[in-house]
C-alpha cells in the first residue's frame, strides 16, 4: 500500500530531484517546451501547472516573485509574465500537453515533448550596448631631477686629500630609521653610507688615528660594539694603510 508516498525518485536523491524540476521548468519558460523521458515530464507537470496558474490569478508582484526563485532574472521574469499573460489571458488551468516523440536508443526509454497548449516564444529583446572607445590622454610623468646627497665623510675624502678616520657603529642590509640611533644621545651626528649593498653607520671625521681611538673609548662606554675605519680620496682602506699613507 502506498500510503503517504508521492512521486518517482527517479534514481535520485532529495537534493538532486530538486535540482532537477528546477532546471526542467526553467527549461519550460525559457523555451517554452522541453524534450524529456515520460517519467520526468509527468514529474513537473504539476510544478509548471501550479506556477503558471500563480501567474494568471495571483498579484503581479506575488507571481513575478514566484517566477524569480526559477529564472534568477529580472529582466527574463518581467519578459515571461507579461507574455504568458498576453496568450493566456483568465485560462486558470491545463496550461501544458505531453506528446509521445519517440523511443530513446540504448535504453528504450519513452522520449515526449512537455510543452505549453498553446504556442508560446519568450523572446527577449537585448539592447545592443556599443562601447565607445575612449581613448585616455597620454600623461607625461614628470621627470625627477637627482638630488645630491649631503656630502659626508667618504664624499670629503674625495673632494679634499688626506685620510679621514671614522668609528662605524653599524652594517645592515636594509635602512635603519633615521633615529635609530637617538637613544644612545652621541655628541656627534650619525653618518649613513650604502657601500656594497650595505648600509654603513659611523660617527666622527677624524684626521689621527688617536682621536678616532679616543671617540671609540667613549663610544664603547656606551656599550655599543664599535670600530675603526679609514678612508682615502674615497676609497676605503685597512687601518695600516690609512698609517701608512698619512705617516702617522
Amino acid at each position: 500500500m502506498k500510503h503517504r508516498i508521492f512521486g518517482k525518485k527517479l534514481g535520485r536523491n532529495y537534493n538532486e530531484r530538486k535540482a532537477l524540476f528546477k532546471s526542467l521548468t526553467k527549461g519550460m519558460f525559457i523555451s517554452g517546451y522541453i524534450n524529456t523521458t515520460e517519467a520526468k515530464a509527468k514529474s513537473i507537470v504539476s510544478t509548471i501547472e501550479s506556477l503558471s496558474n500563480t501567474i494568471i490569478s495571483k498579484p503581479e508582484l506575488t507571481a513575478k516573485r514566484e517566477l524569480f526563485k526559477i529564472l534568477q532574472d529580472q529582466t527574463w521574469v518581467n519578459n515571461v509574465f507579461k507574455t504568458f499573460k498576453e496568450i493566456f489571458g483568465t485560462q486558470t488551468s491545463n496550461f501544458t500537453q505531453i506528446t509521445r516523440i519517440k523511443r530513446r536508443f540504448g535504453d528504450d526509454a519513452l522520449i515526449v515533448r512537455l510543452s505549453f497548449v498553446k504556442p508560446i516564444k519568450f523572446e527577449q529583446k537585448k539592447a545592443e550596448v556599443k562601447k565607445e572607445i575612449v581613448k585616455k590622454p597620454v600623461v607625461k610623468k614628470p621627470v625627477k631631477k637627482e638630488t645630491k646627497p649631503v656630502p659626508t665623510h667618504m664624499e670629503e675624502a674625495t673632494n679634499t686629500s688626506g685620510v679621514y678616520y671614522a668609528v662605524q657603529i653599524g652594517a645592515t642590509p636594509k635602512k635603519l630609521p633615521s633615529d635609530y640611533y637617538a637613544k644612545y644621545n652621541f655628541n656627534k651626528t650619525v653618518d649613513e653610507n650604502s657601500i656594497d649593498g650595505m648600509y654603513k653607520y659611523s660617527l666622527g671625521q677624524f684626521p689621527t688615528l688617536k682621536e678616532a681611538t679616543n671617540y671609540q673609548n667613549y663610544v664603547k662606554q656606551k656599550n655599543v660594539q664599535c670600530f675603526i675605519v679609514a678612508y682615502s680620496n674615497g676609497k676605503k682602506l685597512t687601518v695600516k694603510e690609512a698609517l701608512a699613507v698619512s705617516k702617522q
